[in-house]
């Protein structure tokens, strides 16, 4: 029956017979070398597991590197997209402003026009003011605070309770005529 050499686990090719397997080993340079190959062979096999694992961490790594990239291109999109709005939203902002300013004419132009007596009659102001208004020809100032419009004569007037009701139903009247 054929046996094989007790170094044929660091490849050794000797096979024979058991009564020729003490004359091999007396001769055999792999059994000489035991004590040297061993040690050599477990740390080879170590490093072949090391080796393994870092193939293993590195195709970790770029599917974690690809998921990144496809996530940074996705929200590359949503800034893109962002300032898009953004852009949109200030343009609508500008158009709003501007309508806002041709509306704030067109109620001033109504104030300023023929109008102006049924205006102040309207905000509660009396008979002997208007005439006096109208004499005098004052200068209505429109103003916007905290987001109310308010409507003031000049300050010639500033002292007459007359004109301070109406200028607070001045501002009522203007919220409507807008």
């Amino acid at each position: 029956m054929q046996i094989l050499c007790t170094s044929a686990d660091m490849k050794c090719p000797w096979e024979g017979q058991r009564d020729q397997l003490d004359g091999h080993l007396s001769k055999c340079a792999f059994d000489a070398l035991r004590y040297i190959i061993t040690p050599l062979m477990t740390e080879n096999e170590q490093l072949k597991e090391l080796i393994g694992k870092f193939h293993d961490d590195n195709q970790q790594l770029r599917d974690q590197t690809g998921q990144l990239a496809i996530q940074a291109n996705k929200y590359q999109r949503e800034i893109q997209d962002i300032n898009q709005q953004l852009a949109q939203l200030k343009t609508q902002l500008q158009n709003q402003e501007i309508k806002e300013q041709e509306r704030h004419r067109s109620v001033w132009e109504y104030i300023d026009g023929d109008n102006f007596d049924a205006f102040l009659r309207e905000t509660g102001v009396g008979m002997a003011t208007r005439l006096a208004v109208k004499c005098l020809k004052p200068c209505l100032i429109i103003d916007e605070f905290q987001n109310e419009w308010m409507i003031r004569f000049e300050k010639f007037f500033a002292d007459n309770a007359e004109m301070e009701c109406g200028t607070s139903k001045a501002r009522r009247w203007y919220k409507r005529a807008t």
